[in-house]
C-alpha cells in the first residue's frame, strides 16, 4: 500500500354453533315458538314438564353424559378439540387484532332417544319459519340477544382485556380477536385470558319429533306436549385450544458487525435467541438468514435475520486487514537563521494511523520525493536522515496504532536546520508504504 502526499514545511353465540356454519341473518318470525321464561311458562300447558325442559337446556349435562346436551355443554364441546388449522395468536400491543378461519366440533349427541328423527334444533339459516326442523349439523347458526338469529356474535373475555368476534358462513367460522389492553409482560411469558362470556345464547327444541329423555331430572319422559320451545343462557367458553398470546421473539446482537478482509463471516455468532408462537426456544437453524457478505473485499453488506414475521437487519462492514491514514499536509513551522535552531517537530494533531488485524504485524516506511533542492539533507527519521532510515514503525498490535503519538525532537520525522547557512523555504512529498510482515505474506 503506497500513498503520496505533498507536505509544506514553512519554517362471540348459539348452542352447538359453528363448524361449517351456513347462515344468514334473518328476521324473527311473528309466529316464533314461545320463550321458556318463568313468566311465559305459566301460560303454557304442561307447565312442570316444560320447566324441567327449560332447566335442562340452560345447564350442562349430568355426570356420565358426554358431551353436555344443554346449551353450555354444547358450546364447551364445540371448542373442546384442537382446530386442524392451528391456534390464532394475538400480539401484546393494545388494539392488536388477528383474524383466522378455524373449524369447530359441530357434532352433537342426539337430544332424543327414538332414532334418526331425533334432533336438537335451532332456527335454520335463511328460514323465516322458526318451526322448520334443522337436520344437518352444518346448518347450525349463531344467535345474539334481541330475539333473532345472526351469523355474527361478539364476546369479551373474563378480564375484559380482549374482544372476540365470531362470523359464520358457508366456508366455516372466522375468529376475529382484538387486544383491548396492552399486555406488558415479557413476550416469552405473556398470557391471554381465553375464557369468553357469551350473553343470551338462544336454543330451540322440537318437543314433537320424539320423546325426550331428560338426562338431568330423573329420566322423566315428556311426550304429552308438542311444539317448539326456546330458552336462553349465558355461556362462558374456554377457547384455550383456539386462542393464545403470540410469544414469538427474535433477539440479535445490537451492534453492527465489523470484520476484515480475509476473515470468515459467521452470521450465527450474532444470534442470541428466538422463541416460537408458543414460547418454545428455537435453534439458530430455525431462523432464516438472508444477505451475502463478500470477505474478499472491503465494503458494507446487509444481513437480515427473520422468523415468524419478525425481522432484524444488521450492516456488516468489511474493512481492509491493513489500512493507513495520513494527513493531507503538515506544517513544521520556522526558525531564525543563526539563532539557536532547535529541530522542527511533526505538527500536533496531524496523526499517522495504522489499522491492522494481522497477527504477524506490519511495517511502515517513508521516502522523500519532489523535494526542493537539497531538502532531504535536513529531514530526519530518528537520528538518521530519512532517506538513510526509511522504516518509520513496525508493530504487531491489533487495531489502531497512532504512529506519531510519541514523536519528539529525537524520534520520528523532524526537520533540523542547524547546518543551514542560508535562508530556505522548503517543501517535499512523502511516499508512505505500509506492508504486512513477511510471515503474514506467506500465510
Amino acid at each position: 500500500m503506497k500513498k503520496k502526499i505533498t507536505y509544506c514545511f514553512f519554517l362471540c353465540s348459539t348452542i352447538l354453533v359453528l363448524g361449517a356454519l351456513r347462515v344468514q341473518a334473518t328476521e324473527t318470525a311473528t309466529n316464533e315458538a314461545p320463550i321458556l321464561t318463568a313468566e311465559s311458562l305459566k301460560l303454557l300447558d304442561n307447565y312442570s314438564e316444560l320447566s324441567v325442559l327449560k332447566d335442562w337446556m340452560k345447564t350442562n349435562s349430568s355426570p356420565g353424559v358426554s358431551p353436555g346436551r344443554g346449551i353450555p355443554g354444547l358450546w364447551t364441546n364445540a371448542f373442546a378439540s384442537d382446530p386442524k388449522e392451528g391456534k390464532l395468536y394475538l400480539p401484546q400491543a393494545k388494539d392488536a387484532n388477528m383474524t383466522k378461519m378455524m373449524s369447530v366440533n359441530n357434532t352433537i349427541s342426539p337430544a332424543f332417544t327414538n332414532g334418526d328423527d331425533d334432533h336438537m334444533l335451532l332456527l335454520p339459516p335463511g328460514s323465516s319459519d322458526p318451526k322448520v326442523v334443522v337436520e344437518k349439523a352444518d346448518e347450525y347458526a349463531l344467535y345474539t340477544s334481541g330475539g333473532g338469529l345472526t351469523n355474527n356474535v361478539t364476546a369479551n373475555n373474563e378480564d375484559n382485556t380482549a374482544k372476540l368476534e365470531l362470523i359464520a358462513d358457508a366456508s366455516g367460522v372466522t375468529f376475529k380477536v382484538t387486544r383491548l389492553v396492552e399486555d406488558t409482560q415479557p413476550t416469552e411469558t405473556a398470557t391471554l385470558n381465553t375464557k369468553f362470556a357469551f350473553k343470551d345464547v338462544k336454543s330451540v327444541i322440537n318437543a314433537t319429533v320424539a320423546e325426550y329423555l331428560n338426562g338431568n331430572a330423573g329420566g322423566g319422559r315428556y311426550s304429552e306436549f308438542s311444539g317448539y320451545y326456546y330458552t336462553t343462557a349465558d355461556v362462558t367458553v374456554d377457547l384455550s385450544k383456539y386462542l393464545a398470546t403470540d410469544r414469538t421473539t427474535l433477539k440479535i446482537k445490537e451492534e453492527n458487525p465489523t470484520i476484515h478482509v480475509g476473515d470468515t463471516w459467521d452470521a450465527s455468532q450474532y444470534f442470541i435467541s428466538a422463541t416460537d408462537q408458543d414460547g418454545k426456544q428455537l435453534a439458530y437453524k430455525d431462523i432464516k438468514v438472508s444477505g451475502d457478505v463478500d470477505t474478499s473485499k472491503s465494503g458494507t453488506y446487509d444481513v437480515t435475520y427473520s422468523y415468524g414475521g419478525l425481522t432484524q437487519t444488521r450492516t456488516v462492514t468489511v474493512e481492509p486487514a491493513l489500512s493507513l491514514t495520513v494527513p493531507e499536509s503538515v506544517g513544521f513551522g520556522s526558525v531564525r537563521l543563526g539563532a539557536n535552531m532547535d529541530p522542527l517537530t511533526w505538527e500536533k494533531g496531524q496523526d499517522i494511523v495504522v489499522t491492522s488485524s494481522l497477527k504477524n504485524g506490519w511495517s511502515l516506511t517513508a521516502k522523500i520525493q519532489k523535494e526542493t533542492k537539497d531538502f532531504s539533507n535536513y529531514i530526519y527519521n530518528g537520528n538518521q536522515l530519512l532517506n538513510q532510515n526509511a522504516t518509520i514503525a513496525t508493530s504487531t498490535a491489533i487495531g489502531e496504532t497512532t504512529v506519531n503519538q510519541e514523536w519528539n525532537t529525537k524520534t520520528g520525522i523532524y526537520i533540523d536546520y542547524s547546518k543551514a547557512n542560508e535562508l530556505r523555504k522548503d517543501s517535499a512529498e512523502i511516499e508512505w508504504t505500509l506492508s504486512p510482515n513477511a510471515n503474514e505474506v506467506k500465510e
